[in-house]
């Protein structure tokens, strides 16, 4: 069992630009724009609690399982630009965005004595969005991977062939939680470790 607690404040400040509306006299003038700042405060908190299990089955056979939540909540505010001002695109004054993600990981791993192994996983992911989030659409989905490989004698080298993303899963998590990126589509991986 493992828990993670991340927070971050940053009073930061960003260009803009500020534009002045043209004199309307007798004879008007354009606009009038020019370079500016505005500040920034950012206040984010992600709290993760994760649990493993672990078991070895039999001489060659390994069984695991991961469950992993993680809260995160994010305010964004731009102080001063006046709550009066127009909304401008998908600009915000004052966002406060919260996302919930849980994750199931479960393996099975074979390895043989001659340095031969395979590896079966699943990840399932499931993520809700609130507060100012609630737009974005909650994600539910499964990842499916399969892996082959020879370890060399004391492991000194791996050679490992893989296919990612079995049933060509994509998805669209809101990127709020801190989590590994994951393969969008059906995937090759081929890798050559070494140790020393």
């Amino acid at each position: 069992m493992a828990g993670e607690w991340l927070h971050s404040k940053v009073d930061r400040v960003i260009g803009a630009f500020d534009l002045n509306p043209p004199d309307m006299g007798m004879f008007p003038a354009p606009p009038h724009i020019f370079q500016s700042s505005t500040r920034e405060k950012l206040d984010f908190t992600e709290q993760t609690l994760s649990v493993t299990l672990n078991q070895l089955v039999a001489r060659e056979w390994a069984l695991g399982a991961r469950y992993r939540v993680s809260e995160a909540d994010l305010e964004d505010e731009f102080p001063d630009i006046p709550a009066s001002a127009m909304p401008f695109g998908n600009f915000r004054r004052e966002q406060h965005l919260e996302a919930t993600l849980q994750q199931i990981n479960l393996y099975a791993i074979y390895n043989h004595s001659s340095g031969f192994f395979a590896q079966l996983d699943s990840l399932w992911s499931s993520q809700n969005n609130s507060g100012d989030a609630q737009n974005l659409r909650d994600e539910d989905f499964w990842h499916f991977n399969a892996h082959i490989g020879y370890r060399f004698p004391r492991r000194q080298a791996e050679i490992r062939l893989g296919l990612l993303n079995l049933t060509d899963q994509d998805y669209h998590l809101n990127p709020l939680n801190l989590t590994s990126e994951l393969p969008r589509e059906r995937t090759l991986l081929a890798s050559l470790r070494f140790s020393f």
